[in-house]
């Protein structure tokens, strides 16, 4: 009689932790997709990467549990650059029927790390036909844009300009897409467009792009630090410099490439901007330049 009875305690005390495993899950799930939203991933992911693991993926593919899993996972790990797991991840669960827009903008942009312009590009295109949010259009049109250039600069080839076309209409529409067009896009933005119009040799249009990009640079609050902006100064520095330089004004464009090493923070991004100004001032024989 005894061990029937201590066997019933232990079956209620395995059926009881059972429940509560089970109750945990979703509120969990709940508190973590909470404090990606408050914190950001940046804040966030580090903290809940260990409680990640210890969730299991919902059966129901349809619930907002399973995608609310799905996002959030997926997000962590391309936080911390684990792209190759992004992608596989990912392409396990985007089957057909179950193609979340947002979750192909993470599936995007893994590929795009990756160095897949091509399938990321079809990617964030299945991703705005899908009804991605306005709020995420923007980051995707700039994505989209760099993935087109990638493309038809693969190889270090001259670049197509039929691809161009396409990366020009993505840079345009992320500056574009501000409420207040391109007076309120930020620095970013605007030097992306301008690398776009310089390889299309559009030079006059690039500078202009450049030189409001710096303007703006200067007292652009989204910077994280003094050096960061000084890191950006130099590269839209040689970037405006390059225009000058490609449209025939040598000297000037030299100087601005001299002034932009100059700016640059640290001798190891004085050594980047060196190189770059190498390539443009002696470009390599059969690639864009020479």
């Amino acid at each position: 009689m005894i061990f029937k009875r201590v066997l019933g305690v232990l079956a209620a005390g395995i059926l009881v932790g059972n429940v509560a495993l089970a109750a945990r899950a979703p509120t969990l799930l709940t508190e973590l997709m909470e404090a990606s939203k408050d914190q950001g991933w940046s804040k966030a992911c580090p903290q809940i990467m260990a409680d990640i693991r210890e969730l299991k993926e919902p059966g129901d593919q349809a619930s907002e549990e399973w995608r609310d899993y799905v996002t959030l996972k997926a997000g962590c790990l391309s936080e911390v650059y684990r792209d190759a797991e992004v992608v596989a991840f990912l392409k396990a669960r985007l089957v057909d029927g179950h193609r979340d827009p947002e979750l192909l903008d993470f599936l995007g942009t893994s590929q795009l790390r990756l160095g897949k312009s091509v399938e990321a590009a079809a990617t964030f295109e299945e991703a705005l036909k899908g009804g991605l949010p306005d709020k995420a259009k923007k980051n995707v049109y700039g994505k989209l844009a760099i993935a087109y250039v990638k493309q038809a600069s693969a190889g270090g080839k001259v670049p197509d300009q039929a691809v161009l076309v396409k990366a020009e209409k993505y840079a345009r529409l992320a500056v574009e897409s501000e409420p207040t067009g391109e007076a309120g896009a930020d620095p970013m933005a605007l030097a992306q467009w301008g690398h776009v119009k310089l390889l299309q040799q559009d030079y006059d249009e690039a500078i202009r792009l450049f030189d409001d990009a710096l303007l703006k640079s200067a007292s652009d609050p989204g910077w994280p630090s003094a050096e960061i902006r000084k890191v950006m100064e130099a590269q839209f520095t040689i970037s405006l410099g390059q225009a000058h330089y490609r449209k025939g004004d040598k000297a000037y464009g030299g100087n601005l490439m001299n002034k932009a090493v100059e700016i640059a923070p640290t001798e190891k991004f004085k050594t980047v901007m060196r190189a770059i100004r190498a390539t443009i001032v002696k470009p390599v024989p059969g690639r864009p330049g020479a």
